[in-house]
């Protein structure tokens, strides 16, 4: 079955690119317009109505994101492109909304649109989508955080979260009423995933978040106790930071 799709991009020449990878290794997808300017391609996939949308981060006149923030009550599955780098594409992770880092790769593209036809079934696009949503309406600031457990894909409200253990190359999360695993997914990840948003690496194994710290415990070996009753250990070398981000977290 054809999946009409736009392309937005400002650049000719991955414009171009995109399309001919598409109609090579995805001949499913039937790409009906291009456009290259947060206006145009507005009002185009308000006209048009595409199924799937192919979306530069970066515009020459203005972004993708406020595209897909003009086009809320618009349902499309949207596959974000982009050359930024792992700060640029930090709300991407929290929600799940798929990306593609360029320059494109058929085996990339291919896998996305695998996923997003299992996505379309299950609805998995369109909670992404919600959730990316509520990150740029908030400042850039999220509020759910996807992983993937034994179970399956998963949001992880980061509120919930009193703090994260390092387990091989999982990381066990413990949250207020509940403990999950994160499947593949390290410690030192989310050390640079939830960095500044009220987190902090102590050790080596752990992460806290600052907020669910009850007391700091005076020792030969320094610790904190937090809100659970857990104590958790503080590296001689992460002492000072620690007391200055507590600081900086209560004022």
């Amino acid at each position: 079955m054809s999946v009409p799709a736009i392309i937005v991009e400002d650049e000719p020449l991955s414009r171009a690119f995109l399309k001919n990878l598409l109609a090579e290794f995805c001949p499913q997808i039937n790409v009906i317009a291009t456009a290259s300017s947060e206006n145009e391609a507005t009002e185009l996939i308000v006209s048009l109505k595409p199924a799937l949308v192919f979306m530069d981060i970066e515009l020459q006149q203005g972004t993708g994101f406020a595209v897909l923030q003009r086009t809320r009550h618009m349902e499309y599955y949207i596959v974000f492109t982009t050359a930024l780098d792992y700060s640029g594409i930090r709300s991407l992770r929290f929600s799940g909304v798929p990306y593609i880092q360029k320059p494109i790769d058929f085996e990339s593209l291919q896998t996305i649109i695998n996923e997003m036809e299992c996505g379309n079934t299950t609805g998995k696009g369109k909670i992404a989508k919600e959730h990316l949503l509520h990150t740029l309406d908030h400042s850039n600031r999220p509020a759910y955080l996807l992983v993937f457990t034994a179970d399956g894909p998963q949001y992880v409200q980061l509120d919930d979260i009193i703090y994260l253990q390092a387990s091989n190359n999982d990381t066990v999360f413990h949250l207020k009423e509940d403990t999950i695993t994160a499947k593949g997914l390290q410690i030192k990840e989310l050390e640079k995933l939830l960095d500044d948003i009220s987190f902090f690496r102590p050790h080596p194994d752990f992460i806290i978040q600052l907020n669910k710290v009850a007391a700091t415990l005076s020792s030969e070996a320094a610790s904190v106790r937090l809100l659970n009753e857990v104590v958790i250990p503080v590296s001689p070398k992460k002492e000072s930071e620690l007391k200055q981000k507590l600081l900086t977290n209560q004022a």
